[in-house]
């Protein structure tokens, strides 16, 4: 094998192993493409359980249990507003003059009922306002959680549609590199077949030229054969 049918020969290997190398290599970037997308959908799902489990959490009985009684002091304290400010307002004497002691006492334990009568009737109200407030809060606060995993859905959804663009992309092998090979093989293709016609060329002009066989001219002939 001559220098030519070399070159040629190592031409067309190396045009296969640039392309084999390219595929080698998209096959690698579309696997870390598709481990990328599974971490990206994984981080969303754990947030989405997240937000449920927060949630839920809202719900244990003790939780709901405080948060019923600090509605209801709440709605008791603003229940009490009106009346402390009007009995403020009756601190000051309503008659002329000096008044009898006896008048000052009594007016005084007068109020003390009042505000505690109404300071119990505030705390009922409030306990009984508290249950139906608690109930409302929960359900606005399951709207906007399902709302949010709504979101993060969605997002999910649009992720893994960008996502698996950018995973068929990363599974073409490089243009340059494939057409590179091809070139190369071409190449060694078309310089082992001109090494080839060469060498047919050249076997055919000895035939027609006359030109003697050396494995026939060395034959000795054994007398009682015949050729």
């Amino acid at each position: 094998m001559g220098g030519l049918e070399i070159a040629a020969l190592v031409s067309m290997l190396g045009g296969a192993f640039m392309q084999h190398q390219a595929q080698q290599s998209a096959a690698s970037n579309q696997q870390k493409a598709i481990r990328e997308s599974l971490q990206r959908q994984q981080a969303l799902q754990r947030e989405a359980e997240d937000v449920a489990m927060d949630k839920a959490l809202e719900f244990a009985p003790q939780t709901r249990q405080d948060k019923q009684a600090q509605i209801g002091e709440q709605l008791t304290q603003e229940m009490l507003a009106p009346v402390q400010q009007a009995a403020a307002s009756q601190q000051a004497p309503s008659v002329q003059g000096d008044v009898s002691e006896d008048y000052t006492t009594a007016k005084a334990k007068s109020q003390a009922e009042q505000m505690k009568s109404a300071e119990s009737l505030a705390r009922i109200f409030g306990r009984i306002g508290s249950a139906g407030q608690l109930r409302q809060n929960e359900a606005i606060g399951l709207g906007d959680t399902a709302q949010k995993i709504g979101m993060l859905g969605n997002f999910s959804r649009g992720q893994t549609a960008a996502d698996q663009i950018g995973i068929n992309a990363a599974g073409i092998p490089s243009g340059g590199a494939m057409l590179g090979g091809t070139i190369l093989q071409g190449v060694g293709t078309a310089g082992l077949m001109g090494a080839f016609d060469g060498l047919k060329k050249a076997a055919v002009g000895n035939v027609w030229s006359g030109a003697p066989n050396k494995s026939l001219s060395n034959l000795t002939v054994t007398p009682g054969f015949k050729l």
